[in-house]
């Protein structure tokens, strides 16, 4: 066992995306709650992390906590998926919920000379009746660098609601940086 998610103390909790891997062997990976973000709701330890799990001699690895999801008003929240590395470094996702619509994110993390990772929002998904919100999947990247990914209800062609939610549908989606 190389971690045990807690939730407690700005730990991450439910890992569900799949994990990558980097150069220097250390692990990437999301965790649907847990850390220190207040802006997801009654009932959640947090609105999840993005960390790095680093080995050390003897077989130990540490935890980083990259990012706090929902750490402002209209961030994403509940990141279902892994990552993705680009050429330079930055990692890629996707929030299932959240943004400034409240349908989930596209987001991008930017590593500094200073070891701190800076967010930003690459889209904000609306739901139906428009793009499509939820994404749950990874994203991935295509030769010129265009993302492309999946969200899991809405789009245009919806047909019901569970929740005041659109649950049918889902899209398939470009973004270029």
């Amino acid at each position: 066992m190389l971690h045990v998610f807690t939730g407690k103390n700005g730990d991450g909790a439910v890992p569900f995306g799949n994990l990558i891997l980097d150069d220097g062997g250390d692990l990437y990976g999301t965790t649907q709650e847990g850390g220190r973000a207040k802006y997801c709701g009654v009932g959640f330890t947090g609105c999840g992390t993005a960390f790095r799990l680093t080995p050390r001699s003897g077989g130990a690895w540490t935890e980083t906590i990259l990012y706090n999801f929902g750490s402002y008003d209209g961030d994403g929240t509940f990141p279902h998926a892994g990552l993705i590395f680009d050429g330079s470094g930055n990692l890629y996702g996707t929030t299932g919920a959240g943004g400034t619509k409240g349908a989930g994110t596209v987001f991008k993390l930017t590593p500094s000379s200073r070891g701190e990772w800076t967010e930003s929002v690459m889209h904000n998904f609306a739901g139906y009746p428009s793009d499509g919100g939820g994404p749950v999947a990874s994203v991935s990247f295509d030769a010129e660098g265009n993302l492309y990914g999946t969200t899991s209800v809405g789009g245009t062609g919806g047909g019901g609601s569970y929740g005041g939610y659109q649950s049918f549908g889902g899209t398939v989606f470009k973004i270029t940086p």
